[in-house]
């Protein structure tokens, strides 16, 4: 492919973006945007929206679809905010 080509694609673009905005702040940022403490954060906001998708994969693959997972998911989080 060349490089109009690469740039026209959104999964490559998209990829390139995320790899360049990294590196400009971990130049910025050194001490604290690549830390262990940063990439464990971002993986454990990640995890909620990781489960609804393994999820809804599942449904969508087996030829349900079903649109109240994201009402299961703010319920679970009222409660839980309630709850504490």
């Amino acid at each position: 492919m060349q490089i109009k080509e690469r740039l026209q694609d959104r999964v490559f673009s998209l990829g390139a973006g995320i790899v360049l905005l990294c590196i400009v702040m971990t130049i910025v940022f050194p001490t604290q945007f690549a830390s262990v403490e940063n990439f464990s954060q971002i993986l454990l906001n990640l995890s909620i929206d990781t489960i609804v998708a393994v999820g809804m994969m599942i449904l969508m693959i087996s030829g349900m679809f079903d649109l109240s997972v994201g009402s299961v998911v703010a319920f679970s989080g009222g409660m839980a905010g309630y709850l504490m």
